[in-house]
């Protein structure tokens, strides 16, 4: 089956398009990372601050002790919520990395048919062009005889 100009145009067009969404879909997705880690980070300040207010605070009431141990307990557990978001952000970047990356070679394909089929139509063109060089030089044989 041959593709026309047209249909082919529209292909590459719809593949370009869908590598432009791809591309901007990543985008958002490793700002999206970059921002959970930062609340990691933050997470991560927050509980050794803890730690650190604990061991200078020197003597302490038994409250206080169980107060600041609930608090890094939930701390930690916020960490842990926090990583698990990082994972699955990391699991949908590679994901969409994968994506683009078939994208990229779908929309390559398309484009070396368009080569192709430019090069065929190049071809015939200088075909009909010889044809009719090698008519016209007939015809001048023809009438100079």
């Amino acid at each position: 089956m041959k593709i026309t100009e047209q249909r082919l145009s529209t292909i590459l067009k719809v593949k370009e398009n869908q590598k432009k969404t791809a591309q901007q879909e990543l985008h958002s997705i490793k700002n999206e990372k970059k921002r959970q880690l930062e609340a990691l980070d933050h997470l991560e300040e927050t509980k050794e601050a803890a730690i650190g207010g604990l061991a200078r605070n020197g003597i302490l009431r038994a409250t206080d002790v169980h107060v600041n141990r609930a608090y890094i307990q939930h701390l930690t557990q916020q960490l842990k919520i926090q990583m698990k978001k990082i994972n699955s952000i990391e699991t949908e970047e590679h994901d969409k990395r994968e994506e683009l990356l078939e994208k990229t070679k779908s929309k390559r394909i398309f484009e070396k048919l368009e080569e192709k089929r430019q090069a065929e139509v190049q071809q015939e063109s200088q075909r009909k062009e010889q044809r009719l060089m090698d008519v016209l030089a007939n015809r001048m044989q023809w009438e100079t005889k």
